[in-house]
């Protein structure tokens, strides 16, 4: 992902984790998607999307 996205845009995505201090861990990948999405970004949320699809069929 750092490859892909810029500095702006890694520090909005790090930003989502202080959204009511909740902790990164226990956030359900559907909800954090979610946040991604509303960030209104068209790159982070390509990137963040595939890398989440990646994830969850372990690859």
């Amino acid at each position: 992902m750092t490859a892909r996205l810029s500095l702006k845009q890694l520090l909005r995505l790090r930003d989502l984790s202080h959204l009511n201090d909740r902790d990164p861990r226990k956030t359900s990948i559907d909800r954090y998607l979610h946040q991604v999405r509303a960030l209104g970004d068209a790159e982070i949320w390509s990137v963040t999307s595939s890398a989440a699809a990646r994830c969850s069929i372990g690859w």
